[in-house]
């Protein structure tokens, strides 16, 4: 399984600074763990925006990443607003494997998709 994790900060002031080393100090550690990179991105226009994209991949369905994602989130509050998501690249099995929950789903909720 492939996995994506994007965790975003907008900070600024004496902030930023601290904010840019310490992301950048992160990613590094990242790079250490096997199936796992870790990118740093700065907005094009907005200076205070930054970044971090982690890919990993698994074979045991275990995010590998997602305990040092959701770490990093909370260190990063002390700079300013953060995002994080965590993704889940589908194939085409796990496609249908979904669809099939979402239709069981659908079908005890009492869901009609009504095309027009």
């Amino acid at each position: 399984m492939k996995w994506l994790e994007i965790i975003s900060l907008r900070t600024s002031g004496p902030f930023e600074q601290k904010a840019r080393k310490y992301m950048k100090k992160y990613c590094g550690i990242i790079k250490e763990h096997n199936d796992t990179r870790a990118d740093f991105y700065i907005h094009d226009s907005n200076p205070g925006d930054f970044a971090i994209v982690i890919s990993s991949h698994t074979q045991d369905g275990k995010i590998k990443g997602t305990e040092l994602g959701s770490y990093m989130t909370e260190v990063l509050k002390q700079y300013g607003l953060v995002d994080y998501n965590c993704w889940l690249l589908v194939d085409d099995r796990e496609a249908l494997k979904i669809n099939d929950e979402q239709a069981r789903f659908d079908d005890d909720i009492g869901y009609v998709d009504v095309e027009t």
